[in-house]
């Protein structure tokens, strides 16, 4: 895509979870989202219209049902098994890794499984056989990014999905590659990623999710461009719900861009007011139109690239679990609504966590929308 401005350095952009969209032809979202081939016209469609395509890449696991993982299961000797993070029982005792503290990103406690026999089959539960290690659960087993060949396989991805026509990513979990002990090895990892991104395709865009203070996150700025500012958006919150900037949040905004410009000059601070594994700031701010023009406001108007999840322009509502958080946009009312998207079980109209919170407001959205869109000129 031609532009003045490289990809993510200025704009809106808008984060959609693909199933909840739109129904654009009304035959249900597929499962697997369409062919390649589809994707190739939307990418051309959005060029088109000037619009770039930011593609989620999740690097940090993978399914136990991925052919790697199938693969490596299958013992020690097997070329895919240091594709994954592997260790007896005992080492994981002597080590003092059998437990880890939940987080706000994950609330796995036991990260260490044994492998299934059989997808929903039995555990293993042989003290001499090795457990997987999972951050997040048993589902989704780590990768081993201290083995090159590993490594290798993610650059391919990247590479494909760029010479495809992407214009960058936007990187899951990208401060949990390693464990917080070992976080200089995620700095190293980043900044080879990024050298690799910008030799396939320059100028591509890479914003990373690395939720931790602003000292933190200002060494992931030396391989992406940008980084989601999570405490920012809980300050933001917390100052638009008590109606007072109590918290101080110009000090906070002045050293968290002190801490990034210290690393790189060039850093871009990507602002949300929540996204798909958090609350709606519709939720969040009571379903209160004024306060979710005040959120818009600062969200637009705040030095930073702003993000807005889907839904939010209509003061969508919805609070967890993900479900609930991940609703079917809604275009219109009820049968009005041909496009909305059915992603419900065995592809039924999915249902709303509670008519109350999920609603359309036409009042109220059509309001939230003109806000915006003067902010935005």
């Amino acid at each position: 895509m031609s532009s003045v401005t490289p990809t993510g350095t200025t704009g809106v952009h808008y984060e959609i979870f693909v199933r909840s969209f739109c129904d654009s032809n009304g035959d249900g979202i597929d499962p697997e989202y369409g062919t390649l081939a589809d994707f190739r016209r939307l990418i051309s469609a959005a060029h088109e219209r000037g619009i770039a395509v930011i593609l989620d890449l999740v690097i940090h696991h993978t399914s136990i049902r991925h052919p790697w993982f199938q693969e490596a299961k299958k013992g020690p000797n097997n070329p895919y098994r240091a594709f994954y993070k592997w260790l007896l029982p005992d080492e994981i005792k002597r080590r003092n890794l059998a437990t880890r503290d939940i987080t706000a990103d994950s609330g796995e406690r036991s990260p260490w499984h044994y492998a299934p026999i059989g997808i929903g089959g039995d555990d293993t539960q042989n003290p001499l056989t090795e457990k997987y290690y999972c951050m997040f659960w048993s589902g989704m087993p780590d990768l081993n990014f201290d083995h090159q060949p590993l490594r290798e396989e993610v650059y391919k991805m990247a590479r494909y999905w760029l010479d495809m026509g992407v214009d960058g990513f936007r990187l899951d979990a990208a401060r949990h590659l390693y464990r917080e002990s070992e976080e200089p090895k995620n700095h190293q990892f980043w900044d080879e990623f990024g050298r690799v991104v910008q030799a396939a395709k320059p100028g591509a865009y890479l914003v990373g999710e690395v939720w931790t203070r602003p000292d933190k996150v200002a060494p992931y700025f030396r391989g992406l461009q940008a980084n989601f500012n999570f405490d920012l958006a809980l300050e933001l919150e917390a100052a638009i719900r008590r109606g007072t900037d109590s918290g101080d949040l110009v000090a906070f905004l002045a050293d968290t861009r002190a801490a990034y410009g210290s690393v790189n000059p060039n850093f871009i601070d990507a602002l949300i007011l929540s996204n798909h594994d958090q609350n709606r700031i519709g939720s969040l701010l009571s379903g209160n139109v004024e306060k979710l023009k005040v959120a818009a406001n600062l969200l637009l108007t705040l030095p930073g690239n702003p993000y807005l999840y889907y839904g939010e322009e209509i003061g969508m509502l919805g609070l967890k679990p993900d479900e609930f958080i991940r609703e079917p946009f809604l275009w219109d009312v009820g049968t009005n609504d041909p496009k909305r998207a059915r992603n419900g079980p065995n592809n039924r109209q999915a249902r709303y966590s509670t008519a109350e919170r999920c609603g359309p407001w036409p009042s109220n959205k059509t309001t939230l929308i003109r806000s915006i869109r003067t902010i935005n000129g």
